[in-house]
């Protein structure tokens, strides 16, 4: 199922990559959507959907 959504649906996978504000505007809703939760997956360091994937740039 998976594999068919991947080659069917490329612009819906764009959409799971997320920045820091959103993946933690997404963390803290109440009422998470699947997507949602997706999104989390995706972009969480070690997929644990707790700590975004990139660290903070250094200046």
């Amino acid at each position: 199922m998976l594999q068919e959504v991947i080659s069917q649906d490329r612009e819906w996978i764009k959409t799971l990559i997320v920045n820091r504000e959103e993946f933690y505007k997404i963390k803290n809703k109440a009422d998470k959507t699947v997507d949602d939760n997706i999104k989390l997956l995706v972009n969480s360091f070690g997929n644990n959907s707790r700590g975004y994937l990139y660290g903070t740039e250094m200046v």
